[in-house]
């Protein structure tokens, strides 16, 4: 797992220099784009990920699928060339995980997931994110999800960071100690 998370690192730290070198955030942010979208059009899609990830589907024929679909990748085609070029297809979500992680260092930008019991107000959410803001000295970027049996409270979870403050988590605690 390791090996390949390094591996993922390097995919996209060529994408990430590539689009330095020529100065290009905004080209950074359409690749970014098209890799999730194609992803999400895999993970949407029947068969389609088994499809460019079968050992016995030859290599000409997934490239050729990539080249049906080149309008729709116009700065990712032979990035996806290259992949199934050199079996590592597989990494795809680690390589856009690792690209956006380089992304958000650079511009000073953290994305949290941010796990509630219900829906928080929109002022609710700014008190959370400037507190997460100051506590991590980045400019946070939060993205949402209902989980009702956090029971109230919130978690906030960003690459290696996990804030519980969630109710079900202070139960827990509580348990664990009268069990002592």
């Amino acid at each position: 797992m390791a090996r390949n998370s390094l591996a993922a690192r390097r995919y996209a730290f060529s994408l990430f220099q590539l689009a330095q070198e020529r100065n290009d955030s905004a080209e950074l942010d359409q690749v970014m784009q098209e890799l999730k979208g194609f992803e999400a059009s895999l993970s949407g899609a029947d068969g389609s990920v088994d499809f460019f990830l079968s050992p016995i589907i030859s290599k000409a024929d997934k490239i050729q699928i990539l080249q049906d679909l080149k309008s729709k990748l116009p700065h990712t085609l032979r990035f996806l060339t290259v992949l199934v070029e050199s079996n590592r297809f597989d990494l795809l979500s680690e390589i856009i995980q690792a690209l956006e992680e380089m992304r958000e260092e650079v511009s000073g930008e953290l994305t949290v997931e941010l796990e509630t019991a219900r829906k928080f107000s929109d002022g609710l959410l700014d008190e959370v994110k400037n507190t997460l803001q100051e506590r991590w000295g980045r400019k946070i970027i939060l993205k949402t999800a209902i989980k009702p049996e956090l029971i109230g409270g919130f978690v906030a979870k960003a690459p290696g960071r996990v804030i519980n403050a969630s109710v079900a988590s202070q139960i827990e605690n509580l348990q664990q100690q009268i069990a002592l």
